[in-house]
């Protein structure tokens, strides 16, 4: 791969833009031309200039603000002299070419330029809230351009030395309370009296403060330097050591201010000329100053931005010796790249917070702000303990308006982002550090990489330069802690110790650029790549590139495949063959991708949304009768999936007419289950037992055992629907064992499912709950329509037993499974379920609803037996609403259609409502026609599920016959075969259940209060 060129890469930085004004145009140019020359300022117009990150160098309005200050000072101040305005921005670069500027104030400034005082720099309250260093702030109004948009201004007064030298000191209106941090804090402790000390850690890891704090707490006397990059070229260590003993302040431990020290006073005062021997001139101050009788510490922060001439004056501090007390050195930085002359000394590396430490922090930084939960678990898992990255994602959310502030109080606004964002310094300070570290091409493609990546495919994505260790460039930041290495997919990687540092970098790569990057690792991650996991890595770095679809197919085609969320994986495969044909590609990789696409869509019952998928692959296949076959399959489950039965038995029968029996015998044998299927679900049963018992024999000889357990299956349903229990047990147990051989969970757990609804018909609730528990442990996808199958079986069992808050709670799991996928009959099944059960719960209108919107759907969509439920269900809720008529009209339809399609149990329980409509009504022609036809049907019912309601109605039905003299049967062995049912049922349940069976289930309860009325005994 050719080495990456970085000037050919359009990156994006966080920008201080410097705009000078002035009507002496002489002073305003000489001003632009000082800050162009000399702080590597960018020319943008005849007004603005920008600066930009540099390596070990992030404070770009420390540095504009310095310049922009010497400049001003070395014009004749004037009423008309020039003015200087700092403000945020960011630009887009190519090399050294500027592409473009966004800039808020940009517009309003250039129509109207502010009216600031002559000769002084001021800057945006947001670029205020970026500085570095400390100065003195001063307010300087606002500004309100013709926009209409404010923008608050602050004047620089100078430079001041800060009591506080941590970033944040104060956020969002607050001081920060301090973290005790006592492991760590107590070893810096024990080597503070070491003449050197270095301090390292990650970036924003909390270290300036933990020494800060550790000195205050032993009430120690010190001075707190700030190395100086060399474009900023503000004061030296020794100009800082100057002021800070020449300057009295009443808030420090030490005060060093001593008549002793005025010669150097008057003398230099401020070391505006350093002298030629700066370590002789700060000894000289040091011995000068109020003796005391401990050490004098001397912290030098931001130790690896230190210039050469700082860093020898720093190795001479570090042997000399003052007459009256100990000097010692306290070097804090960034680890990473090695400064000699210190190698020998202590170093404490500052881990990132965790545990009680990041809670105590966390709470602190939260305290007030009313952030919900999930937004501080998304602040705290992208900051990883990081307490600067936390701290600018707070201040990120004020520049979102995800928080806001009421009368200084901040509060969250109520819409969460959608994820953490980096603000414009964290930002600075990634770019800085990557530059100082090297290598920012490679860590700009990893933090683009969303996963960790080893850093040899790294190095061959950037190109790899000659004769270097491909992984060796690691190193610095690994050492810095900007980086750790973690597993990934191809072995060790590395990845960034902070998530919010990946993001801020990755933020540097507007699109256009992140896409050719992250496709650019792509493909050397797909170029080692040997397994599913590993090429779906690769896959999500190419999407939408000429070079998806092999690693998406050969992901697809894995094993990993299954554990990902099929959702995700259909629409990936769904984009990148609409990608594939925008771009013109080859009809084999399209077909390749289709056919991926089409068992993903399957498992999300998707397939009607595929049709014109699966006509597309039918022209594709002409020649290949193997993939054909295939295709008619599942063209007949799209039409299943939409209720359109026939359509799906058209395209099956056509297609086992176009091949012959001596061919394609597997394939052949899936199609005819797949119409054995049809036969059943549409209560065409004698059909549907001829055409499996025909197949059966053939698949058991030729040891198709997958298909021979299949043909069980559906025979098992068949006996099931019936009400042939031995029969659906041997079949349903004949294809649970073989499945379990094979070793198949799904298939499995189907199996367990059809035998705890066997034992839910039988009436053996414990064992049915045991099957469904078991099966719902072998699903694996619990979103998966086999899990919503086990969660309505489950429900049933729990409605019979009287548990109906429960059952409501897995009905609407199961509906909420279905109404993702596009199966039209099985989620009407699912709805209707529920509205049966908040029927239970007497919610009548919401049952209503519910039931309305499948018989709406099924009379759409032209589904006899989900309608004729919907009408039977409708008829019941009206029943209860005690709309006699309404109820009358609504089950006679769904008896003329449960007969007309053989469910006598559909037909069964029509009736035993009409007889609770004929006993209201009064109607004893009615009841004369609809108890005949109940004890006809029960002929064939005696396992059914309702067995016992049945036969109580049928009882309720005769008694109000004989009471108005009609000559009918004997009601009370329907009464008796009702109590024996219910005790029956009854007995295997532990004690809490069978109350609740026999007391909280009307039905039940009616049944014992007539039993013990009649005097009838209970069954031996």
């Amino acid at each position: 791969m050719r080495p990456l060129d970085p000037a050919s890469l359009a990156l994006s930085y966080p920008t201080s833009i410097l705009r000078v004004w002035g009507a002496n145009r002489a002073s305003r140019e000489r001003v632009r031309e000082a800050i162009l020359g000399t702080c590597d300022a960018i020319e943008l117009d005849d007004h603005a200039l920008a600066i930009v990150p540099k390596p070990a160098d992030p404070a770009i309005f420390d540095a504009g603000l310095q310049w922009s200050r010497k400049a001003l000072a070395a014009v004749e101040a004037a009423v008309d002299g020039p003015r200087v305005l700092l403000s945020p921005a960011e630009i887009l670069m190519r090399g050294g070419e500027v592409l473009g500027v966004h800039d808020d104030v940009a517009q309003d400034v250039t129509e109207r330029p502010p009216n600031l005082r002559p000769n002084e720099a001021y800057l945006t309250t947001w670029a205020a809230q970026t500085l570095e260093m400390s100065w003195d702030l001063q307010s300087g109004g606002g500004y309100r351009g013709p926009s209409g948009r404010h923008v608050p201004l602050v004047r620089a007064a100078g430079r001041s030395i800060s009591t506080a030298p941590w970033r944040n000191a104060a956020l969002l209106g607050r001081r920060i309370p301090w973290t005790p941090r006592p492991e760590i804090g107590g070893l810096l402790d024990e080597h503070l009296e070491d003449s050197v000390v270095r301090v390292t850690g990650p970036p924003g890891c909390g270290k300036s403060r933990l020494v800060w704090e550790t000195l205050q707490h032993r009430a120690s006397i010190f001075l707190w330097l700030h190395a100086q990059p060399e474009r900023r070229q503000g004061p030296s260590l020794a100009q800082q050591i100057a002021e800070q003993l020449l300057e009295p302040r009443e808030d420090r431990a030490f005060d060093p201010l001593h008549p002793r020290l005025e010669p150097h006073r008057r003398r230099d005062p401020g070391f505006e000329s350093p002298p030629a021997r700066p370590l002789d001139a700060v000894l000289a101050m040091l011995a000068a100053s109020e003796p005391a009788s401990g050490p004098l510490w001397l912290v030098c922060d931001d130790f690896e931005q230190v210039q050469e001439e700082d860093l020898e004056l720093l190795l001479e501090l570090g042997n000399a010796h003052l007459p009256d007390r100990a000097l010692r050195l306290v070097l804090i930085g960034r680890g990473g790249v090695a400064r000699s002359g210190f190698e020998g000394t202590f170093s404490l590396r500052v881990p990132r917070f965790e545990g009680e430490e990041l809670a105590t922090l966390s709470e602190t930084l939260f305290s007030g702000l009313s952030l919900p939960d999930s937004l501080k678990s998304q602040l705290l898992a992208a900051t990883r303990g990081h307490p600067f990255a936390l701290e600018e994602g707070l201040l990120s959310l004020v520049r979102k308006k995800v928080m806001r502030t009421l009368y200084g109080n901040f509060f969250f606004a109520g819409t969460e982002p959608a994820a953490y964002r980096p603000s414009p310094r964290l930002i600075s300070h990634l770019q800085s550090e990557t530059g100082r570290l090297g290598h920012v091409n490679r860590m700009t493609l990893l933090a683009l990489a969303d996963t960790p990546v080893p850093p040899a495919v790294l190095s061959a994505a950037a190109g790899r330069v000659e004769n270097e260790r491909s992984d060796a460039w690691a190193t610095a930041a690994l050492d810095a802690g900007l980086l750790r290495r973690v597993p990934s997919p191809w072995g060790v990687g590395v990845e960034f110790a902070c998530p919010a540092y990946a993001r801020a970098l990755a933020l540097s790569a507007p699109p256009e650029t992140a896409g050719d990057l992250r496709a650019r690792l792509g493909r050397a991650l797909q170029s080692v790549s040997r397994d599913g996991e590993q090429h779906w890595c690769a896959y999500r770095l190419l999407a939408g590139t000429r070079d998806a679809a092999d690693p998406l197919l050969k992901t697809a085609r894995s094993s990993f495949a299954r554990t990902l969320d099929p959702a995700v994986l259909f629409a990936a495969l769904e984009a990148e063959l609409a990608s594939h044909r925008q771009a013109g590609g080859d009809e084999g990789a399209e077909l390749l991708l289709i056919w991926r696409l089409l068992p993903a869509a399957r498992r999300l019952g998707k397939l009607q949304h595929c049709i014109p998928e699966l006509e597309r692959a039918l022209e594709l296949t002409r020649e290949d009768p193997e993939k054909q076959l295939a295709l008619a399959s599942l063209i007949a489950s799209a039409h299943q999936e939409g209720g359109h039965y026939r359509q799906a038995e058209t395209t099956l029968l056509s297609a086992l007419e176009t091949t012959s029996t001596a061919d394609q015998t597997a394939r052949r044998a899936r199609l005819a289950l797949q119409l054995g299927g049809i036969y059943e679900r549409t209560g065409r049963l004698s059909e549907a037992s001829r055409l499996l018992e025909d197949l059966y024999p053939p698949l058991e000889r030729q040891q198709l055992r997958e298909l021979a357990a299949s043909c069980h299956f559906t025979l098992g349903e068949i006996a099931l629907r019936r009400n042939r229990l031995e029969e659906a047990i041997t079949h349903h147990r004949a294809a649970y064992e073989t499945r379990v051989e094979l070793g198949d969970d799904r298939s499995v757990a189907a199996s367990l499912t059809a035998l705890g609804r066997v034992a839910h018909t039988a009436g053996n609730y414990p064992q049915a709950l045991e099957y469904f528990d078991e099966a719902l442990n072998r699903v694996a996808d619990k979103t998966s329509e086999d899990c919503a199958r086990v969660l309505l079986g489950t429900a049933n069992v729990l409605r019979r037993l009287g548990d109906y808050q429960h059952a409501a709670t897995l009905n609407r799991r199961a509906l909420a499974i279905h109404e993702q996928r596009e199966e039209a009959a099985a989620e009407a099944a699912a709805r209707l379920a529920l509205a049966e059960t908040l029927l239970d719960l007497e919610q009548f209108e919401k049952a209503l609803v519910e039931a309305r919107q499948v018989h709406f759907k099924m009379d759409l969509l032209s589904m006899p037996s989900e309608l004729a439920d919907a009408e039977q269900l409708i008829g019941r809720i009206e029943l209860r609403h005690r709309k006699h008529d309404l109820a009358r009209s609504h089950l006679d339809r769904a008896l003329a259609a449960h007969l007309g399609q053989g469910n006598s149990r559909g037909a069964a329980l029509d009736r035993s409502l009409l007889i609770d409509l004929g006993i209201a009504t009064e109607d004893g022609s009615a009841l004369r026609e609809h108890t005949a036809g109940l004890k006809e049907l029960l002929a064939g019912l005696q396992h059914s599920s309702i067995v016992e309601s049945l036969n109580y109605r049928m009882f309720l039905g005769l008694s109000w016959l004989r009471l108005h003299d009609a000559r009918v049967d004997d009601p009370r062995p329907y009464l008796e075969h009702a109590y024996r049912e219910v005790l029956r049922k009854a007995f295997p349940l532990d004690p809490e259940r069978r109350h609740q069976f026999l007391f909280e289930v009307p039905d039940n309860r009616a049944i014992l209060d007539l039993a013990t009325h009649e005097g009838l005994d209970a069954p031996d």
